[in-house]
């Protein structure tokens, strides 16, 4: 599978809420580094990319509603970078808008690592409005 297509495929299975399938797509020592302050945010720094996915449902059962819409991916050979619109609703209501950078090493059909470039001053706002924080 090219890296396009992986990138295309974790997008939707973000979007499907498909953890299995995002897990798959994961290399068996494959990390996921995602920008923000440890300790206060769970997915914060270097986990495996499996711990991070493991992440995700929690994060998910707070939202009403998610999207992560892909504005442009680009690829040069094993590297791809997909800038996101994300949106939500938090549970009580409260709206949630971002946007992210995403820069994948791909080797095989599998992804290798991640990096994820976004803003948490939204995330904490979300956080705040529904008592998490």
């Amino acid at each position: 599978m090219s890296v396009g297509a992986v990138i295309e495929q974790f997008i939707k299975a973000i979007n499907d809420r498909d953890f299995a399938t995002l897990e798959g797509l994961g290399a068996p020592h494959a990390t996921y580094w995602t920008a923000g302050p440890e300790g206060k945010l769970p997915s914060a720094g270097t986990l495996t990319y499996s711990k991070r996915i493991g992440h995700m449902p929690a994060s998910f059962e707070r939202m009403k509603s998610f999207s992560f819409s892909p504005i442009d991916i680009i690829v040069d050979g094993e590297i791809g970078a997909a800038e996101v619109a994300i949106k939500g609703e938090g549970l009580g209501g409260q709206g949630y808008e971002n946007s992210a950078i995403l820069k994948f090493v791909v080797k095989g059909g599998k992804i290798h690592s991640i990096k994820e470039y976004i803003d948490t001053s939204p995330i904490f706002a979300l956080m705040a409005a529904s008592g998490a924080a």
